[in-house]
């Protein structure tokens, strides 16, 4: 996750506007987001929507949230999901308007009140009790990971 950004391409040929010299992959590239931490993100097929997943947004827990792409870049998101438990792989349907989301909310206990440390929340998996009893788990919490396409070397 990249805390409080989400920058994504939004190419055109006519009013392509390249951010760095030599650049010949982006143009048009922009801060969509200003506050949060925020996980994977998908357009609609109309390209005027972004649902994404993100905390830090009034929850402690990752929940599904719709970002209008014509409206004020300073537009409060819209959230989708429930509020409860946490939510992942947020996707569009056809039409633009609905949208599917997993989440583990139908098994949560709703706490009679709310607030910091929200006990609906699920603990992050590489920082609950099992990966830290867990050698295997409690090594790869420690890791960061990236790939590169070694055929492009030359």
């Amino acid at each position: 996750m990249k805390t409080g950004l989400i920058a994504l391409c939004l190419t055109s040929i006519v009013f392509a506007q390249i951010h760095f010299p030599g650049e010949k992959y982006f143009a048009n590239v922009r801060q969509l987001t200003f506050h949060g931490t925020h996980a994977e993100a998908y357009f609609s097929f109309d390209d005027n929507f972004l649902t994404l997943q993100a905390t830090g947004y009034g929850v402690d827990c990752d929940q599904i949230y719709r970002l209008d792409l014509n409206d004020s870049p300073n537009q409060t998101l819209h959230r989708l999901s429930t509020g409860i438990g946490s939510c992942t792989c947020s996707f569009f349907y056809p039409n633009n308007k609905d949208v599917l989301y997993a989440g583990n909310f139908h098994k949560t206990k709703i706490p009679a009140k709310k607030g910091s440390n929200d006990p609906s929340c699920p603990p992050k998996r590489c920082r609950s009790p099992e990966a830290m009893r867990d050698p295997v788990l409690q090594n790869l919490s420690h890791y960061t990971f990236s790939s590169s396409d070694q055929t492009q070397q030359g």
